[in-house]
């Protein structure tokens, strides 16, 4: 008789202990689970962005737009110039009444090259050390005054430009006959412009600079060329070179 009521027992405890660990079970299923987001890290925050590095800025200029520092510059016409005058006063007291330094493209705009050159004239630099890839022969650093920061030139001061069938002409500020070379096989003939230059440069004692133009479409390698070869010659040398604002035309007065 007592080994039924044993068998009893021992499956009552059975039944017993595992209901306790259903009732575990079950009390732990209804227990709050942590969201995602108490699991997932901290993202830190981000540091504020830098201000804008103040020192000289790295002026440039390709066959796509104007740079002032890391910012580009759209010009798309002669309103926008105004965008590039707002970029270069943010670093006018590194650019007034200094030699600023300025690398040009050869394929660049000579117009938009005129725009940058007259902005830092009226940010009254001193003058701008251009630099542009050229023939070997010639110096790939010129130094250009902007128009407006340019001292009153006398009436024998020489222009040289470019034609639009690439020759050149050579005349005087004042106007009179303008002496014209022929374009060579690969553009202008420098080597016989050359020779009128000095013939020009030596007869104006009371100024040794130069002004220089071309028409829009030549880009501005050649016309750098032309100013560059200027400066290989013997006898006399411009002291500095000047771009024109506005096209001249060959033998007329030229109107500053």
């Amino acid at each position: 008789m007592m080994l039924p009521v044993r068998r009893n027992n021992w499956l009552f405890w059975v039944c017993a202990l595992g209901l306790c660990l259903s009732c575990e079970e079950s009390k732990s299923d209804q227990q709050p689970k942590p969201s995602p987001l108490e699991k997932a890290p901290k993202i830190e925050e981000a540091e504020p962005v830098a201000a804008k590095v103040k020192g000289p800025p790295e002026l440039g200029l390709d066959d796509i737009s104007p740079r002032v520092g890391y910012s580009r510059v759209v010009i798309k016409e002669e309103r926008d110039r105004a965008n590039l005058r707002t970029e270069l006063a943010e670093y006018k007291e590194y650019l007034s009444g200094k030699d600023v330094p300025l690398l040009v493209d050869r394929k660049a705009s000579i117009r938009l090259v005129t725009y940058y050159l007259a902005e830092l004239g009226e940010l009254g630099v001193s003058s701008v050390l251009i630099r542009t890839e050229t023939r070997k022969e010639y110096p790939s650093e010129l130094r250009f005054v902007p128009q407006k920061r340019a001292a009153q030139p006398t009436a024998c001061t020489p222009v040289a430009m470019i034609l639009e069938d690439r020759g050149t002409a050579v005349w005087k500020l004042s106007g009179g006959v303008a002496s014209k070379r022929t374009h060579g096989l690969g553009g202008p003939d420098l080597s016989m412009t050359s020779e009128t230059l000095e013939r020009f440069l030596k007869g104006c004692k009371e100024d040794k600079r130069l002004y220089i133009a071309a028409p829009e479409g030549l880009g501005w390698g050649l016309l750098f060329d032309l100013a560059a070869s200027a400066q290989t010659l013997i006898n006399v040398k411009p002291d500095a070179t000047i771009l024109l604002e506005q096209l001249p035309v060959p033998g007329h007065k030229v109107d500053l």
